[in-house]
């Protein structure tokens, strides 16, 4: 208890420091800017420098203005710090989940829309709403992520068992569990499995919740994970993800795994097999490993990654489908509910450096850079990128070649509650209820109650 209001205190805290600046400066006017400043700063995730450098060093032959870029393995911890510390970007990264955190510090991009060379319309609606906020323009996307399933050619053999539009979850569980072999082995490298899903990243249960029929929050702000439809994408989870085969996540007869005992193991490939590393096997690499079939949801800014471990001769040849058909507590079955999430860029209301900012705005999230960043793998937010994509033929793609599920997939896939705290208490809370779970100690319907009970405790003692 002492960990969880440790680590509410400390995101309340961020929080404050955020809505003092703003209360400090003033609020959002697009007055408060000046130019006094040719040079613009912002925090770059180092794993993508061969990436982004290079569109830094256009953009400064372009207009003359200086990119000062901090490059960061952690972008949000990083420019937290700095803004805690009244020391702000330029630039602010952010999306669709930072709005309620960094809406107060954000300039006005609203002019934008009228900017006839810039096209504002390119965009997909989709990705714009969720960056909008009472009328205003604060961020604007530069990629987005939505939720797949993702399936490595290298270990799925027979080409009848590649995903299709019209797969139920119940095909994806049996093929997935056809691609589970040498589970008893002692030697991880040996050990293959049908899926990889994060563990530990709650926006990968929370697609099974929503596609199952189950919300994560309610219109009232309150965490809802102990309906029968949540408890059912729970369950979901706990199969994909912790190595569960049968009902026992439902029995309340769990006892934790032994570090070394693999007896309960009868069981390599096919049915009843499980699909997934376990509890103990939390060290096993994820799908670029080359070892796993399939990845569930999953997230789109990975993709420039594997493809240059797919160069690497590293045994992954991979391609993407929607997700699957999920039977929801009615009967019918539903592929919405994957998760949406949207990276953008927005401008520090005070900055000193808006002409600087505001080319780098429309050079990054402009026609040429989305280009640029789209043939580095990323997936273009603005529709004349995305059909010159589509309008390359399928076979001489560079994976995954089938574009046509990634922009299908905005018309099922949904953006995560936008409420100041909901990724606070997801993290902090929720989560730490998932590993009891995971270790086998609790059930699905006792981590489901618990959840939803603390989560709301938290968010009525600290946010309502």
């Amino acid at each position: 208890m002492k960990k969880i209001v440790s680590v509410l205190l400390g995101a309340l805290l961020g929080a404050t420091m955020l809505l003092g600046a703003a209360a400090c400066n003033g609020g959002g006017s697009n007055n408060t800017a000046t130019s006094t400043s040719n040079s613009v700063t912002i925090v770059v995730n180092s794993t993508f420098q061969n990436v982004y450098q290079p569109m830094f060093d256009a953009f400064e032959e372009q207009t003359g203005y200086q990119v000062d870029a901090l490059w960061a393995a952690d972008v949000t911890g990083q420019q937290d710090t700095m803004i805690g510390a009244r020391n702000y970007p330029d630039i602010i990264v952010g999306g669709d989940m930072h709005m309620a955190k960094y809406s107060r510090i954000l300039l006005d991009l609203s002019f934008l829309k009228e900017d006839a060379d810039y096209d504002f319309d390119d965009f997909y609606d989709q990705l714009i709403a969720p960056l909008e906020e009472d009328g205003k323009l604060l961020f604007v996307p530069r990629f987005f992520n939505t939720g797949l399933l993702y399936y490595n050619k290298d270990i799925i053999t027979d080409p009848n068992d590649y995903p299709t539009d019209e797969w139920t979850y119940e095909k994806f569980f049996e093929v997935a569990q056809k691609y589970s072999r040498n589970l008893t082995s002692s030697t991880e490298q040996d050990r293959y499995y049908g899926v990889a899903l994060d563990n530990f990243y709650w926006g990968e249960w929370a697609t099974l919740v929503r596609q199952s029929g189950g919300e994560l929050m309610n219109d009232d702000g309150y965490i809802t994970l102990d309906t029968d439809a949540a408890k059912q994408g729970i369950e979901l989870f706990a199969k994909n993800s912790f190595g569960f085969v049968g009902d026992d996540v439902y029995t309340g007869e769990l006892q934790p795994y032994s570090s070394s005992d693999r007896a309960y193991e009868t069981i390599n490939s096919g049915n009843g097999a499980r699909i997934a590393p376990d509890a103990r096997e939390m060290g096993f690499e994820g799908f670029g490993s080359g070892r796993y079939a399939f990845q569930y949801g999953g997230h789109t800014q990975n993709i420039p990654i594997y493809r240059n471990m797919d160069a690497q001769n590293n045994n992954l040849e991979f391609d993407v489908a929607l997700l699957p058909l999920v039977k929801g507590q009615s009967g019918g079955y539903s592929r919405s509910g994957g998760e949406l999430s949207i990276d953008a860029l927005g401008i520090y209301e005070y900055t000193d450096a808006y002409d600087a900012a505001v080319a780098f705005i429309k050079f990054m999230t402009g026609k040429d850079g989305i280009r640029m960043q789209a043939a580095a793998g990323y997936m273009p937010p603005r529709q004349s990128i995305a059909n010159e994509l589509l309008a390359v033929p399928k076979a001489e793609r560079p994976a995954p070649q089938n574009l046509e599920a990634v922009f299908d997939s905005l018309n099922y896939n949904e953006i995560l509650p936008n409420v100041s705290y909901f990724v606070d208490v997801m993290q902090s809370v929720v989560q730490l209820q998932f590993g009891e779970l995971m270790n086998r100690v609790a059930t699905v319907e006792t981590v489901a109650e618990q959840a939803t009970s603390l989560a709301n405790q938290q968010i009525q003692l600290m946010y309502k």
